[in-house]
Order: structure tokens, then sequence, then C-alpha cells
């Protein structure tokens, strides 16, 4: 669930999280947001797009947990030394946007961790095949309540942004 971590002085950055659907996106981002503060972590949850925050507001409802927009993060303040979990619902067509997400996570130091979760519906993997992943998934039998995590697709999606970024 978590995938491999890596990071020293700044916050760990697990791996991107790819589901299936953008509805069993929103299902495991409630199970993690239980799990977490089943361990007593704090999370906050950044969305990209107004909508995606009101979309996360309506299907998170009663769960208490801060969703912020990417923009506005600054106004966010984990309080220092505290574990904080960061889930970042999507990831920007702009890896620079993304690195300034990763920038802040850092900032709230060692005890924190950010991972990006996206869908095989998201605009960024439309672009670059994943009607055929989904098709591959489906033959392989993945289950849509389980992302996809390993460092290669992490690494894919980036340079899925770099060529975006030099269109």
């Amino acid at each position: 669930m978590f995938g491999r971590l890596s990071g020293s002085k700044g916050a760990q950055h697990g791996e991107d999280s790819v589901w299936v659907s953008n509805a069993a996106r929103i299902a495991g981002l409630g199970r993690e947001v239980d799990a977490l503060r089943a361990r007593n972590r704090s999370v906050v949850l950044v969305a990209l797009t107004q909508a995606a925050v009101n979309e996360l507001s309506a299907a998170l409802r009663g769960r208490d947990v801060p969703i912020a927009h990417g923009s506005a993060l600054g106004a966010v303040k984990p309080a220092a030394g505290a574990a904080v979990d960061i889930l970042v619902y999507g990831r920007n067509d702009s890896r620079a946007a993304d690195d300034a997400l990763v920038a802040f996570a850092d900032q709230a130091g060692a005890n924190a961790r950010i991972v990006f979760h996206l869908s095989l519906e998201d605009r960024l993997l439309q672009a670059f095949g994943s009607s055929t992943m989904r098709s591959l998934l489906e033959k392989l039998g993945a289950r849509a309540e389980e992302p996809i995590c390993h460092a290669m697709v992490t690494q894919a999606i980036r340079n899925a942004q770099e060529k975006l970024s030099n269109a």
C-alpha cells in the first residue's frame, strides 16, 4: 500500500499509486486515511482543482480530514515534527508544479510522507496509453481496490510529464 520510500532530511516520497478508476482511487484514499488515522498520523489531502476538492469533500464527508487546493498549501501548517501524510489526488501535467508539492512536503520534515494517487482516467495517463494498461490489468485479474505502486510506474509518469512539458 505504501510502496518503497525514499528521502533523508525531508519528507519520505512514496511511489505513485495508480488506480484502475477514479471511484477506486477515492475509495482507496478513504481506506488510507482511516489506516493512517488509526496509527495517529495527521493527514492532509491535496487536490489540484477546485472540482477535485469538491469531489473529495463529498466522498470523504465525516472523516474530518483537511482537503487543500494545491495552490493554497501555504495555508496548511503541519505541527513542527508531527507525523503527517500528504496524499495528492492526481498529478499535474507539469513536473515543476508537482516538484513544488514535494518541496512543501520536504519542509514538513522527516516525519512527513507524500504520495501521489492517480487514476487511469486521469488526463495525464490517458495521453500515454491508459486504455492499453487497463486491458492488460483486466487480463491479469488485477483488483480495482488495489493500486499499482512501483518505482518504474512513478518514473514512467514523471517521463510522461516531461514529454507533455516539451510538446
